[in-house]
């Protein structure tokens, strides 16, 4: 039985993903002591799955699909600049959503009450946002107090969403590696 680490993301446009890697670029002062997320790996988690057998697969696409199939495209901004589990000691490091937040949090209630039902425990608490990266183990936490405070505030892009992608994570020595297994449309009308 193959077992497939799996979560349901939007992945970012190829402009998108330009746009954001200008922003951990201009990290500096912490660049040292952080794993970056490599810029064509972006995306926004609306739900983590965990390992699954490779044949629960089609049950979960059907169920996820059906539940999200009415929505209509939205957009998405990803703006500021945040960490977890606070900016003075930061693990993770984020960029927010501003606009699309109220339709990703719709999102991820309609995908949780599909996985509900086949036995997944979700998250109670969604927080949008795009992981830039991850401190490094032997750092422990970094700072953000030096960082530049209009950094917090920048709009850095903007995109459509019009479908989620069922995605498996690979973990490797140089990090996770994402591919898409299946598309989710949102086929609603605007």
């Amino acid at each position: 039985m193959l077992v497939i680490r799996s979560f349901i993301a939007i992945n970012l446009p190829v402009g998108a993903r330009k746009a954001v890697a200008s922003a951990a670029s201009l990290l500096q002062d912490v660049a040292d002591h952080v794993k970056w997320v490599s810029p064509h790996q972006y995306h926004l988690t609306l739900a983590f799955l965990g390992d699954l057998p490779e044949e629960r697969l089609p049950e979960i696409t059907e169920a996820t699909a059906a539940v999200v199939a009415d929505l209509s495209p939205f957009f998405v901004e990803i703006a500021g600049l945040g960490a977890f589990p606070s900016p003075e000691k930061a693990r993770v490091i984020w960029l927010g959503v501003t606009e699309g937040a109220k339709a990703l949090q719709e999102v991820n209630t309609r995908l949780w009450s599909a996985l509900r039902p086949l036995g997944f425990k979700g998250d109670n608490e969604f927080h949008p946002h795009l992981t830039l990266g991850r401190v490094k183990r032997r750092q422990g936490t970094v700072s953000l107090a030096g960082v530049d405070r209009r950094l917090f505030q920048i709009s850095w892009t903007s995109f459509s969403v019009d479908h989620l992608c069922l995605m498996k994570s690979d973990l490797t020595l140089k990090g996770p590696l994402y591919t898409r297994l299946s598309v989710l449309p949102l086929l609603g009308q605007e």
